[in-house]
Order: C-alpha cells, then structure tokens, then sequence
C-alpha cells in the first residue's frame, strides 16, 4: 500500500517526496492512512505515478475518488487489518501514516519493516518503534514544488480544492479543517 490544491503548503512536500521514493524501489503494495485529504491526496497520487499498487484508507465517501485514481479503497473500523491483508495479497511493502492513532502498529503487525513505515503525526509511535516522520519539511524546497508544479501541468497530478475562503473568513476555514473531513486543500484569498 503506499503513500499523499496551489499553492502546496509546506507540511506537503516531505510526505510527497517520501511516497515517491517508497514506490520507486519496485512495484509496491502501498498503503496510506488518510488525515483529512491535505497530504493523502498528493501521496497516493505520487505513489501511482511511480508504479506502486496503492491502498487507501478513507470512509466510504471518498471511496470513488480513490477508486478514479487508480487506488484501492479499503474501509477503516474494525477488521481493517483483514481487510488490508486480503486487499494485499498479504504483502505490505510501506505505509505511510496521514492520521495517528495506531497506524504505526498496524504496519507493523502487517509485517512492514521500520524504514518503510512514516508518520507525519504520531510522533510518538514513531520514537518508540524508530519509523520515518518525513512528512513535515524532508523536501520543503523550490526544486519540489517545481516538480510538483510539472506534473500539474502534465496531468498526471490533481490537487482538489475543498472550499475557497476569503481571508476575513479564516475563522471559519479553520473550524472546516478541525473537523478533519475536507477532500481537498483549503484556500484563503484576498
């Protein structure tokens, strides 16, 4: 399973790079736990551009979007570690975490190694266990954002926008993202 709108927020570039460098090994089964789709979007998108079988976890709601580019939907809730284990084949190669609450532990009764496990925010689990926290800033730089921009440009990377607030309703865009349910970036214009 693997890792994932303009502008990119920093926080972004770490988690994308570190997909595309997870699935670029070989052919992986990747899977991404979502946080909102801020990060998993670009992640999982990233992992399928670089040839990994990509498994996403998300509600039922987002399940077509997952499906339309080209990753595998799997419910959370309980039974989500058979439900990944027979959407894998029994093989989990990476997984990157855009959630927390054991994630990390799942990946590794999944049986993925360390290295090829990264949290973008159970810090925690990540110092007990020694797994990646890439997510944050690995990648924050212009020769990134200038990739990222390219394959916008190409097609090849969609980057949805959930709601386009004006500044002095930055409030309100806040509480929106606290609820943890947006599909897309949020943006704040003038």
């Amino acid at each position: 399973m693997g890792a994932g709108g303009c502008p990119v927020r920093r926080g972004d570039n770490g988690l994308c790079r570190r997909a595309s460098r997870l699935a670029e090994r070989r052919r992986h089964r990747c899977r991404f736990r979502r946080r909102g789709w801020s990060r998993f979007d670009i992640a999982v998108q990233l992992a399928r551009n670089a040839g990994a079988r990509v498994l996403g976890l998300a509600s039922a709601a987002n399940h077509a979007w997952l499906t339309d580019h080209g990753v595998i939907p799997i419910a959370h809730g309980d039974g989500v570690e058979e439900r990944i284990r027979a959407a894998a084949g029994n093989s989990v190669d990476a997984l990157i975490d855009t959630f927390g609450g054991g994630y990390v532990e799942l990946a590794l009764k999944l049986g993925v190694a360390p290295d090829r496990i990264d949290t973008i925010i159970d810090f925690a689990a990540a110092a007990k266990h020694g797994v990646k926290t890439d997510g944050n800033s690995a990648a924050a730089n212009a020769k990134v954002l200038a990739e990222l921009a390219g394959l916008i440009d190409a097609g090849r990377l969609e980057i949805p926008i959930a709601k386009v607030y004006r500044l002095a309703d930055v409030r309100e865009a806040y509480q929106d993202l606290a609820r943890r349910h947006t599909r897309g970036k949020i943006v704040l214009v003038p």
